[in-house]
């Protein structure tokens, strides 16, 4: 398989606020998950995203705000706090500035960054499975290995599954089970085939979901490091 990944096309000042009031001239039902993902194409400010958060705050109370993105885009986002990040591990270590070995130190940056103000961390593990920070606590989610799994879209079908059931259930434990769910059937397709919804729920059945305090001791200090999505 061949991937290609182009920086777009070069978007001047006048186009950026175009696309900033139009996204902000939407009128968002209450509870709706927005999810900003990815990176940028060039001549758009790295704090874009931060812009656009707050604009979306002042204009919708009630919506959600997700932030999947890496590098300034991630950093600049952040300090708009929005309701939810999902960097995978390698994107919190650049984030962070520093390597994150195991859980025990993902459990750290978790907490620091809940102090932050942000809601919901979630950080892809690859085929380590996934962590999940909120005020319900820190949790730790792995499904089953997948034969030839891709990684390709794993990342984005995990947050919309996570917003997906968050939107049904309100509860961040559930909704990470679910997420890793998605990803894991994601990982089990064709390049970039979508997962249907029973091959999901499937995979759901071997997920499990451990509070921190319920992980054994060799699992929290076992490498991390892994193929991100």
């Amino acid at each position: 398989m061949l991937r290609f990944n182009e920086p777009g096309p070069t978007i001047n000042k006048k186009d950026t606020k175009k696309i900033l009031d139009l996204i902000t001239g939407m009128n968002f039902l209450p509870e709706t998950w927005i999810l900003i993902c990815g990176s940028l194409p060039p001549g758009m400010p790295e704090n874009f995203y931060g812009i656009l958060i707050d604009e979306i705050k002042k204009k919708s109370k009630s919506v959600y705000l997700g932030l999947d993105a890496d590098c300034n885009f991630l950093k600049y986002g952040i300090s708009s706090i929005p309701d939810l990040i999902k960097p995978n591990i390698i994107e919190l270590e650049r984030l962070l500035s520093k390597e994150i070995k195991n859980l025990s130190q993902l459990r750290d940056a978790g907490k620091m960054l809940l102090k932050k103000g942000i809601s919901y961390i979630l950080v892809t593990l690859g085929k380590n499975g996934a962590a999940g920070f909120s005020n319900e606590g820190f949790f730790y989610a792995r499904g089953p290995s997948v034969k030839n799994a891709g990684c390709v879209g794993c990342g984005d079908v995990f947050l919309a599954g996570f917003a997906l059931s968050f939107s049904e259930t309100k509860s961040f434990k559930e909704s990470l089970r679910f997420a890793t769910a998605a990803a894991t059937a994601k990982a089990a397709e064709r390049f970039t085939d979508i997962p249907e919804p029973i091959k999901v729920r499937r995979f759901l059945k071997e997920i499990f979901v451990k509070n921190f305090d319920e992980i054994d001791g060799k699992i929290k200090i076992s490498e991390l490091r892994e193929v991100p999505v």
